[in-house]
């Protein structure tokens, strides 16, 4: 499993001409997910994710996590994170995981979110998007459960 964390000021989503979600100050969160991907793959994302130091504390180092910060997440299924880019000009898909596995994996993360008590909002599985997002630093981080 993928993902790419950005902390950002704000976010929205916006599918099919009307928002579907917004977040003020958080991290938006792409998931890709592979066919090797295990429910303890997205536990150890959940985990990793609320223990990372992505916001300022008062001396302005880097060291707050989410919960600390009382942020909220945004979280966005990413297939073209699983992208194999090494051949031609195609990006091969092979490795991703199937829509329907996908779709239950991107749902489990996305309520272990919430069951921990992060405010967690999302976007549409499958769907077309347009992110609308104000990133803060930047600071981005990429994360994969296998590494």
């Amino acid at each position: 499993m993928k993902a790419v964390l950005q902390r950002v000021n704000s976010c929205s989503i916006i599918a099919k001409d009307k928002i579907v979600s917004t977040i003020d100050k958080g991290i938006l969160l792409f998931v890709g997910i592979d066919n090797n991907d295990k429910y303890k793959d997205a536990d150890k994302l959940v985990e990793k994710i609320t223990k990372i130091g992505i916001f300022e504390d008062d001396n302005g180092k880097i060291s707050r996590n989410i919960r600390e910060e009382k942020g909220e997440i945004m979280i966005v299924s990413q297939i073209t994170l699983i992208a194999n880019l090494r051949n031609g000009k195609k990006p091969d898909f092979s490795k991703s995981a199937s829509s329907e596995d996908a779709k239950h994996m991107y749902e489990y993360i996305i309520e272990r979110f919430k069951n921990i008590g992060i405010k967690t909002s999302n976007g549409i599985f499958g769907e077309y998007m347009k992110i609308s997002l104000e990133n803060d630093g930047p600071v981005t981080y990429i994360l994969d459960t296998r590494i």
